[in-house]
């Protein structure tokens, strides 16, 4: 297999979504069972209502409909607000 081959498969391993700045909700609170740690740890219901009450910002859905993801810098400005004190937006 020549470079050209290799440096491709490379990209190939690093998701799209990665790249474009986007974070699964796995990769906001995590999965102890997983041993994944979170971002912000609370659990999957907490999150979720969270969201649906505005308090955590909403998910960027794709075209097909099967995952929700939510932006890197929205996730970064909801910890600096939790660590500043604020938890509202």
């Amino acid at each position: 297999m020549d470079a050209t081959h290799e440096n491709h498969a490379d990209d190939q391993d690093q998701p799209r979504w990665r790249e474009a700045g986007l974070l699964r909700e796995v990769d906001i609170i995590g999965d102890r069972r997983r041993g994944i740690p979170g971002l912000i740890p609370c659990s999957r219901s907490h999150w979720r209502k969270g969201v649906r009450d505005g308090r955590f910002p909403a998910p960027v859905k794709v075209p097909n409909g099967n995952m929700a993801f939510w932006q890197r810098a929205a996730i970064l400005d909801l910890i600096d607000r939790i660590v500043s004190g604020g938890s509202r937006k």
